[in-house]
Formats: structure tokens, C-alpha cells, sequence
């Protein structure tokens, strides 16, 4: 089989136009490539921008707390050792008030006291026997004190029982 093979003729007017065009198309598909890189590149760098500013901001917002917790902190240990001269003042005191030559000095100065003479001073004599009575009616005392409460009580809780049952 045989194929036709067609000739063409080409004038020589319609080839420079032809090649001038496709000279043309080449500088316009270089111009769009290279503009496509040059957009691509520009977004490129403006995301990274963002990136950056926003771990900027982070940073500084994060050095910002930590300023403010250190103000506090120093705010709290100023107040603490305001607190601690107050709470060693304090001590001062009751040491002073406690001291016994300070309270005889007072005693003496302000109040007029003074110590007992001999003549003044009475001894008395308790025996080991009076001493097991007394104790001895001191516990009858409160066991009947005891036994007296738990009958009160038992009869106010019926009492309350029987205002609450007749709606009293």
C-alpha cells in the first residue's frame, strides 16, 4: 500500500510571519513563566512574613506574662517581709510582757503591789483523807449532773416528737 504523499507549497511570505509569531509566543510563554515565579516567590515571602511576625508577637506576649508574674511575685515577697518585721515586732512584745521583771516593775509602779510579808502569808494543812472525800463527792456530783442531763434530754426529744406529731 501506497501512501499518498501530499507536497505543500509554502510561499516564502507566510514563513517569516510564521516564525516571527512563534518568536512572539515564546517572549509572551518566557514573560508568563517568568511572572508566575516572581508571583509565586512574593506570596512565598509574604507568607513567611506572617510566620515570623506572628512567632514575634508570641514571644513578646510570652515575655509580657512572665514580666507580669514577676511584678507580682516581687509584690507578694514585698508583702511578705512586711508581714515577717510584723510578725518579729510582735515577738518584741510578748517577749516584753513576759519577762517577769517587767511585770513586777508594773505591778510595783502602776498597780502599788508589793510582796507578802511573813505576818501577811497563811499555811494551811490539808490532809491526804479529806482530799479522797472531796474527790470522792466531786464524782457522786457530776454523775448525778450526768444522769440528770441524759433524763432532760431524753424528755425533750419526746416532747418534740409529740409537738411535731400534733403539729403544736
Amino acid at each position: 500500500m501506497l501512501v499518498a504523499k501530499r507536497k505543500y507549497s509554502y510561499s516564502e511570505e507566510n514563513i517569516p510571519q510564521r516564525e516571527e509569531k512563534k518568536k512572539i509566543e515564546k517572549k509572551i510563554n518566557r514573560k508568563n513563566k517568568k511572572g508566575n515565579k516572581l508571583f509565586f516567590y512574593k506570596v512565598q515571602t509574604i507568607v513567611t512574613l506572617l510566620i515570623t511576625a506572628t512567632f514575634c508577637v508570641g514571644i513578646l506576649a510570652g515575655y509580657a506574662e512572665i514580666s507580669k508574674l514577676k511584678y507580682e511575685v516581687n509584690n507578694l515577697v514585698k508583702e511578705s517581709k512586711k508581714v515577717q518585721s510584723e510578725i518579729n515586732r510582735l515577738k518584741v512584745e510578748v517577749d516584753k510582757v513576759k519577762r517577769s521583771n517587767l511585770i513586777e516593775e508594773k505591778a510595783t509602779a502602776t498597780l502599788g503591789m508589793q510582796y507578802p510579808e511573813k505576818r501577811q502569808m497563811v499555811f494551811l494543812e490539808v490532809d491526804d483523807l479529806d482530799l479522797k472525800r472531796n474527790l470522792e463527792k466531786n464524782t457522786k456530783i457530776e454523775e448525778k449532773a450526768t444522769f440528770m442531763d441524759r433524763v432532760k434530754g431524753t424528755m425533750g426529744k419526746m416532747i418534740t416528737s409529740i409537738k411535731g406529731n400534733f403539729n403544736i
